[in-house]
């Protein structure tokens, strides 16, 4: 049992450490392309993400202690669970058909019908057991709101991209590159250029 306890303490431990890290990568690269105020795409003298990194611990600090004191820390376990569990299901079901999508219209010559039509499709259908299982029964009180939330958000990120796409098409293609690694390197204390590729020296995990 104590074995088994240290197994999932240290898979949780890492698993947040790593989440953290991504988090504020994320922010840093969308504070670089001017997506999110560009302040968070400043970095200290050692190359750190300072900004970025700041505002997310303020996040963290500030919803666990508001959720945590009224649900309880198993409260904000579950709650964010539940959230993040629909969410990334959400996501992977999005996916498996934009890559059905892009290849029949960008890469049509390179549609497989098995790699690109079938397997997503099939994807899709396993991924919907986990929503099923998730909204069968409904969740208890917090853990509904995650069940409106998630469409919410969608909605408003679709409202967003129909604004960029009229009013300032050119973050379209920033936001392509927030997910891309980068060559050159920031300069301390200064932003990160938003026409290029630009790579982070150093991670959260430097601040240790």
């Amino acid at each position: 049992t104590a074995i088994l306890i240290l197994t999932v303490l240290a898979s949780a431990f890492a698993n947040a450490v790593s989440g953290s890290n991504s988090i504020v990568r994320i922010l840093f690269s969308m504070g670089r392309e001017s997506i999110l105020p560009r302040r968070l795409g400043q970095t200290s003298n050692k190359g750190v993400p300072q900004v970025a990194l700041g505002a997310y611990m303020i996040f963290s600090l500030t919803f666990a202690l508001i959720v945590g004191l009224k649900y309880g820390a198993f409260g904000v376990w579950s709650f964010c669970g539940t959230l993040l569990g629909l969410g990334l299901t959400v996501i992977y079901i999005l996916v498996s058909i934009a890559v059905i999508r892009f290849y029949l219209k960008e890469h049509r010559s390179e549609f497989h019908w098995l790699r690109h039509g079938v397997l997503p499709v099939l994807t899709v259908i396993v991924m919907l057991l986990p929503i099923y299982g998730q909204l069968h029964p409904m969740p208890a009180y917090p853990n509904n709101w995650a069940v409106y939330l998630i469409p919410c958000w969608m909605v408003l990120g679709v409202g967003y991209l129909y604004y960029l796409k009229t009013k300032r098409p050119e973050l379209i293609t920033a936001m392509g590159r927030v997910f891309q690694g980068g060559q050159a390197e920031t300069q301390p204390g200064t932003f990160a250029s938003g026409r290029a590729s630009v790579g982070v020296s150093a991670d959260v995990s430097e601040l240790a």
